[in-house]
């Protein structure tokens, strides 16, 4: 990676929330894609084991979509202080470790 593209990396990852979760998890409903955040179910439970790439892969296709409720419907609570908070259906694991 070049040392302009890992500046651009560093720059987004220091800035956006460990999850896109906004506490609102449809999965625990049966829902295939959460409407708070837009992930997959297995997005969700898998979150806190995903690297820094999947991570920003998840959070490009939930933003370009723009469909999950964080970007519409409760805006304003995905940019409150909900920032790393855990989708209710992933509480049971351990918390996300922003440094892998």
């Amino acid at each position: 990676m070049s040392e302009q593209a890992l500046q651009a990396w560093m720059a987004w990852y220091a800035q956006t929330p460990d999850t896109p979760c906004i506490a609102i998890c449809s999965t625990a409903q049966g829902d295939a894609l959460c409407k708070g955040c837009g992930r997959t179910e297995q997005e969700v439970q898998d979150w806190p084991q995903l690297g820094p790439a999947h991570k920003r892969a998840v959070w490009q296709r939930i933003t370009m979509a723009g469909t999950a409720w964080r970007f519409n419907r409760y805006a304003e609570r995905a940019r409150g202080s909900l920032t790393g908070a855990a989708c209710v259906s992933s509480m049971r694991s351990a918390p996300a470790d922003k440094s892998r």
